[in-house]
């Protein structure tokens, strides 16, 4: 996936927008969780730290993989195993925040 970090989330063209049109409230309203330990690029909360990424919607898609016990399943498997609120409903984001830990490369 390709993404961009070190954004000002406000002066994202889709969020003005989004801001305009009511979709999102009329002013920031900070993060719903967690406090920025290096702004903007990294979030820690509950001792864990995220790096904040912003997507670019320019025909590239994330891929993603799923394991259980170390052997890759597909989405419905894994989807099973988990809380409904854990997998998207696939509308575009703005944002992805992404435990650091997880992160394998950036180039």
């Amino acid at each position: 996936m390709q993404c961009r970090f070190g954004i000002e989330y406000d002066n994202i063209k889709n969020v003005q927008v989004a801001r305009e049109n009511g979709e999102l409230p009329k002013e920031n309203q900070g993060l719903p969780w967690g406090a920025w330990s290096e702004y903007p690029y990294f979030i820690t909360h509950k001792g864990t730290d995220y790096m904040r990424l912003y997507t670019t919607h320019s025909n590239n898609k994330a891929v993603t993989k799923y394991f259980v016990d170390g052997v890759e399943v597909d989405r419905e498997t894994a989807k099973a195993m988990c809380l409904k609120s854990e997998f998207s409903d696939n509308k575009p984001t703005e944002v992805v925040t992404v435990k650091v830990e997880n992160i394998q490369n950036i180039k």
